[in-house]
């Protein structure tokens, strides 16, 4: 079994940056802040849809990187809406 992340998709190089930047920041929290290694343990496949901007990847960070711990640690994400 393959281990690591795969980006497809719709990518310029920001947001490229980006998504390596949010996971080693998340696999690297899950395992040194939590000890849980799931990041390390399993591959990871992120989609970029077509109709994303090529230079949202600064501003999208953070939410990748919340994804990204989410689904290591098994704790879902509360969304918070406008009312």
């Amino acid at each position: 079994m393959q281990r690591g992340v795969m980006f497809t998709g719709s990518l310029g190089n920001v947001f490229k940056e980006t998504m390596n930047i949010s996971y080693t920041f998340a696999r690297n929290f899950l395992k040194n802040e939590l000890n849980n290694s799931f990041l390390f343990e399993n591959e990871v496949h992120i989609h970029a849809l077509d109709g994303a901007a090529k230079k949202d990847g600064s501003m999208d960070s953070l939410t990748i990187c919340t994804t990204l711990v989410s689904l290591g640690n098994t704790v879902p994400i509360k969304l918070f809406r406008k009312k």
